[in-house]
């Protein structure tokens, strides 16, 4: 536990090992009597504001075929970005998007679904692009309406530095709104619909394509990396050497230049997807709180709370409480926290310790 005044305060250290077979117990205590299971649940489970909650199901709406907005009522909205598509503009224009009805925002998607349609046609083959499509057409229109319109038929005059991390994002300035007014996830299909889905085919079929071609390709292996690079080469002559051979290595050569900066105790070994996850449980005579790892790797959401259940009960004893399952991370072998609990707590760092810390 570290609190915000900065000292740090070890309540613990443990050691865990197992097989990649089961749940790993990280911690289990005793707590105290079963009869003080009311205040128990309130000490340990007051006021947690990270754990994990499965998201609700999204809803799904169709913007298809829904009459186009004139530009004097879709453009403002994308003018709130500033020919900025940063997370704050982007956030800002859903804001304002958000004050309208839910016809008008799903109106405004298919409009700008259509706008997306327009500039595609005028590139020999938009497919090519796969994934690299969407922040294309995003970063278009996120320019505003003088650049969208100069941009049809020629793509005139074209800056690759509008594209930021976050352009493909402007698309979807409705469904963000509609989160924002409905309070759950909003998947709007609109007429640009089946394209997204063929650039996402094509994006597959780049990646895959890659990959056997990567998986089979001759260069250079371990013992001629290691005999360029000697036994500990230095991070910057890491890079400069990937930067002047990586096109000559093949991926065992690839393997072994990165495994020169990885920690030792990690090398060769799988990055496991476990949740934490900590209950209070009943062993029949007492009440003790117990912490373990439990796999979830491409679970639903809606079988990630059961599954950690199996893995608490696994090492004996009833559930008793909640399931408060943490959700900073999917855990592996470079991570050091096992379960993270942060309160708003308004007293005393000495008022702290003494309520929820074991003695």
């Amino acid at each position: 536990m570290e609190p915000r005044w900065g000292s740090l305060d070890v309540v613990g250290e443990f050691a865990v090992e197992g097989l990649r077979t089961g749940p790993l117990l990280l911690w289990d205590e005793e707590l105290g009597d079963r009869g003080d299971l009311a205040a128990l649940r309130e000490r340990y489970f007051d006021g947690n504001i990270e754990a994990w909650e499965p998201p609700p199901p999204a809803l799904e709406r169709d913007a298809t075929g829904l009459d186009p907005l004139d530009d004097d009522d879709f453009w403002p909205y994308i003018d709130l970005l500033g020919g900025r598509m940063w997370e704050k503009t982007l956030a800002a224009a859903s804001v304002a998007l958000a004050e309208r009805d839910e016809v008008f925002i799903l109106r405004w998607q298919e409009t700008c679904a259509l706008k997306q349609l327009a500039l595609a046609d005028t590139l020999d083959d938009i497919e090519q692009y796969g994934h690299d499509g969407f922040p294309l057409l995003g970063a278009v229109i996120g320019k505003g309406r003088a650049v969208y319109e100069s941009m049809i038929p020629d793509w005139v005059p074209w800056d690759p530095r509008w594209v930021t991390d976050h352009s493909q994002s402007v698309p979807h300035l409705g469904s963000f709104a509609l989160r924002r007014k409905l309070g759950r996830y909003v998947h709007v299909t609109t007429s640009f619909t089946p394209l997204h889905e063929r650039l996402l085919a094509a994006a597959t079929a780049q990646g895959e394509a890659a990959r056997e071609a990567f998986e089979s390709r001759p260069g250079k292996g371990r013992a001629e990396v290691e005999a360029d690079l000697g036994s500990a080469p230095s991070l910057e002559e890491t890079v400069n050497y990937l930067h002047d051979h990586g096109d000559e290595l093949s991926k065992e050569g690839w393997a072994a230049v990165t495994e020169f900066h990885e920690p030792e105790h990690l090398r060769g070994m799988d990055r496991i997807s476990m949740r934490a996850a900590r209950a209070l449980i009943d062993d029949g005579r007492r009440i003790r709180v117990r912490i373990v790892f439990g796999d979830v790797d491409r679970l639903p959401h809606e079988q990630v709370e059961s599954a950690m259940r199996v893995s608490l009960e696994a090492f004996g004893g009833v559930i008793c409480s909640s399931v408060e399952i943490d959700q900073m991370q999917y855990a592996g072998p470079a991570d050091t926290d096992a379960f993270v609990v942060k309160r708003r707590f308004r007293g005393t760092r000495e008022a702290y310790l003494e309520r929820y810390i074991p003695a």
